[in-house]
């Protein structure tokens, strides 16, 4: 059975909360970016740090956080 996550609260929610300034700026990441598929029960501190990454890059392109 697939995981689906619960988000509590509606798009409006978050971007009241945006404007609130309740998501502030996040230092851009260095080295390598993963999107890849990886295994959770084995997956490395470098490949969960590249996904983590690669996670803020596309949050910062689309202008969630700043």
């Amino acid at each position: 059975m697939a995981y689906t996550p619960v988000i509590k609260g509606t798009r409006p929610y978050f971007e009241a909360k945006l404007k609130k300034g309740a998501i502030s700026s996040v230092a851009a990441w260095t080295g390598t970016k993963s999107k890849s598929t990886q295994v959770t029960s084995s997956a490395t501190a470098a490949q969960i740090g590249a996904a983590l990454g690669q996670l803020i890059d596309d949050l910062r392109t689309r202008g969630v956080i700043s």
